[in-house]
């Protein structure tokens, strides 16, 4: 959307200047105000919780509509200690339509939007809706106790109309892209820090910190 709205504003200066030759510094103040105006739409579809998150059973944090098909989620997680507890959830975004339907059907279509869990074996495990079938693309990670990890989980669809997922971790690319050849939208969204369902995974309170989670929903732009 950036490069068309460019284009459409280059295209009505080169009418109206009858070339090229006279663009010169009005193309550079053009692409910072592009530039500028991405960042202002970001930013009024982010919502970020800075320093520590709360995290408890079924912490509604927010709620996010139209999500899905586009998004970043960037945040820092650092594990303080060992525990027995098989599972741990951190946070999980999750559709109200599989909320609807319960825990009892066997597709996860909906219910990783994404998430994120910790394993008593050492690893990171963060798990999304991708590619229909179940819907549970996951991607494990080994951590180490007591070190802070900066995470951005990111789906966008490129030029050529295809929708990537990737995983940075301290700013570099460690799984993916991978192909989502079924990005699907979600009418509504649930944000919980952490999972709601405690029956099924403890919560990570006092085992982990999550600080500075961004909720960047790229769907419209």
């Amino acid at each position: 959307m950036k490069l068309f709205i460019f284009i459409a504003i280059l295209t009505t200066i080169i009418i109206q200047n009858g070339s090229c030759g006279k663009l010169g510094k009005k193309v550079k103040k053009l692409e910072a105000a592009v530039e500028a105006m991405n960042n202002d739409l970001l930013a009024m579809n982010s919502q970020c919780f800075m320093g520590n998150v709360p995290m408890d059973e079924s912490n509604h944090l927010d709620t996010f509509h139209n999500w899905g098909r586009e998004f970043k989620v960037e945040f820092d997680i650092k594990v303080l200690s060992t525990f027995t507890t098989e599972w741990l959830n951190v946070f999980r975004m999750t559709s109200i339509q599989h909320e609807a339907k319960g825990l009892q059907e066997g597709s996860y279509c909906g219910k990783r939007l994404p998430a994120l869990f910790i394993n008593k074996a050492g690893y990171l495990h963060i798990t999304s809706s991708i590619s229909g079938g179940n819907c549970n693309h996951v991607y494990n990670f080994d951590y180490a106790i007591n070190k802070e990890y900066h995470f951005e989980i990111i789906q966008t669809t490129d030029p050529s109309n295809v929708n990537t997922y990737t995983v940075k971790i301290d700013g570099k690319v460690k799984h993916g892209p991978i192909v989502n050849t079924e990005p699907t939208l979600f009418e509504e969204v649930h944000l919980y820090a952490s999972d709601q369902y405690t029956g099924d995974y403890g919560t990570a309170l006092g085992y982990a910190e999550l600080s500075n989670l961004c909720i960047t929903n790229l769907h419209h732009y």
